[in-house]
């Protein structure tokens, strides 16, 4: 959990599952991270107070302080300081006002990182990985995605797409996947329309003696084997909307 990430998306009107997400996945969690960006002056004192609900809902869980971007402090005293105010051990200066508990007397350790330097990252690393507790695979070994194979197929071809297509051209073009063929020995035959809007996009896409567009399919290919583990032909036609 971010601090005030919560608050945060909540005035900004984003979606309610941006604010119901974080507490189910406190209740599958085995440990809390509460990550507190320590150069950011105007919120690191104090914890948001949704976080502080999440804990009080999770109390039963360990839960770690992790003060992030330690690098950017000129004074490393301030992180001790910083810690005592988080975690209760000293009170909040008399003009910080709220109604809310700000701070979570109960971490069970504070780490103080570098994400940027990675500065205290393999420390904890090693904890994280000390406290993992066994479970069963959700996922087959063999599975490498649970997206569906369509879906990551279109994936994956538009992101080659907005690599080497230029400005506001990969964001107005749709894919229609016209043909899916799959074959006994395992591979599989891909034909998908790459639809823009004007005919005067198509040389653009389409690349002098097809050299952009067939880039585009190589790459593709390229990733969509090594993800599906699997022989790919891609096939890509180029159309206009109005001949659709």
């Amino acid at each position: 959990m971010t601090n005030d990430v919560m608050d945060h998306h909540y005035r900004l009107g984003l979606s309610r599952a941006m604010m119901t997400d974080p507490y189910h996945s406190c209740m599958e969690a085995d440990i809390v991270l509460v990550l507190v960006d320590a150069a950011n002056k105007w919120l690191r004192e104090t914890l948001d107070y949704q976080i502080i609900k999440m804990l009080q809902q999770n109390v039963h869980l360990p839960s770690l302080l992790v003060l992030n971007k330690v690098d950017k402090l000129k004074d490393k005293s301030y992180l001790l300081h910083l810690t005592d105010l988080l975690t209760g051990r000293e009170e909040q200066s008399s003009d910080v006002v709220s109604d809310h508990m700000i701070h979570w007397k109960h971490f069970s350790d504070v780490f103080m990182i570098s994400a940027l330097t990675g500065d205290g990252v393999d420390g904890l690393r090693q904890h994280l990985l000390s406290h993992c507790q066994p479970g069963e695979w959700m996922l087959d070994a063999a599975q490498y995605t649970d997206t569906p194979t369509q879906s990551l197929v279109e994936d994956m071809i538009r992101e080659k797409l907005y690599i080497h297509l230029d400005q506001e051209l990969p964001y107005i073009i749709r894919q229609e996947n016209v043909l899916w063929e799959e074959y006994a020995d395992g591979s599989l035959s891909i034909y998908q329309n790459v639809i823009c809007e004007k005919d005067s996009q198509k040389p653009i896409i389409i690349g002098r003696d097809g050299a952009v567009i067939k880039t585009i399919a190589s790459e593709a290919v390229s990733d969509l084997e090594k993800a599906l583990g699997r022989s790919i032909k891609l096939f890509l036609y180029v159309k206009a909307r109005k001949h659709i």
